[in-house]
């Protein structure tokens, strides 16, 4: 078993929690851990912690809680709209502290619900990520400014500023992987007529359908887009599914390090 280093970063007026593994080898960077709904985060780590340590990859995974983050998904928690992702940026900080360097980008990857975060954490804070892994999301937060947050990145009651950086996201380095078979219409998955309408009616289409428009969002800013689109084969929205029979880990990590799609 992996050795996973439980850590604490002071916060508000509290602390957060996060799970960390240092690379045995030459350091590339950070590999960020998103979990999902279930909050598996200690099998997260160590299904990746092994090959991203040989990789050169640190590992780092934040605990999102029921009770402060019920709504990480969307960035947001009891301290406010943001209050996740500020999670994340302080433990990030805490590490390189730690570590003694400067802060990095890192590569950050999340699962169903931790892709949720991933991706929109990228959006907010694009100089932050080097390299977002999107798999099994349920729905996406279109790049379109004229459609308020969380379904676009326009303004909303919850961001009166929007996601601005909406140029800088779309030249990110970004994978999406969807479980070739991710096409139930389970209790997980939110649905809507809006979102089956203008995303798809499950996580496979709706992975293709945000594929298609961050590349057209790029497309019309004249803008190079750096997004590309995966199936994880034999499986369908079980990440245990996915890491076994999709090779969900070693597909990252090849990602990570430059590779293009199998």
């Amino acid at each position: 078993m992996t050795e996973i280093e439980e850590r604490k970063v002071a916060w508000q007026d509290g602390s957060f929690g996060y799970l960390f593994v240092p690379s045995p080898a030459t350091s590339v960077g950070l590999l960020v851990l998103v979990h999902g709904q279930a909050r598996s985060v200690e099998r997260l780590v160590n299904a990746f912690a092994p090959a991203a340590g040989l990789a050169g990859f640190s590992v780092v995974a934040p605990i999102f809680s029921e009770a402060q983050h019920r709504g990480y998904q969307r960035l947001s928690a009891t301290t406010g709209p943001l209050g996740a992702a500020h999670c994340l940026n302080a433990v990030c900080d805490d590490v390189s502290r730690r570590l003694g360097t400067d802060p990095q980008p890192f590569a950050i990857v999340g699962y169903s619900a931790g892709a949720q975060f991933a991706h929109r954490y990228a959006m907010a804070y694009p100089s932050r990520v080097k390299r977002l892994i999107v798999a099994g999301a349920g729905w996406y937060t279109m790049p379109d400014p004229a459609v308020a947050f969380p379904f676009g990145c326009g303004p909303s009651i919850e961001l009166p500023d929007g996601l601005p950086q909406l140029d800088a996201f779309l030249t990110s380095h970004i994978r999406v992987m969807v479980g070739e078979g991710d096409v139930e219409r389970d209790a997980g998955l939110r649905v809507s007529p809006a979102l089956d309408q203008h995303q798809g009616r499950n996580r496979l289409e709706r992975a293709q359908s945000w594929t298609a428009a961050v590349r057209h969002a790029a497309l019309v800013r004249d803008l190079s887009s750096h997004i590309s689109f995966e199936l994880l084969p034999n499986c369908g929205h079980s990440a245990a599914a996915a890491i076994r029979s999709g090779k969900f880990v070693e597909r990252t990590i090849d990602f990570c390090l430059g590779g293009a799609a199998r």
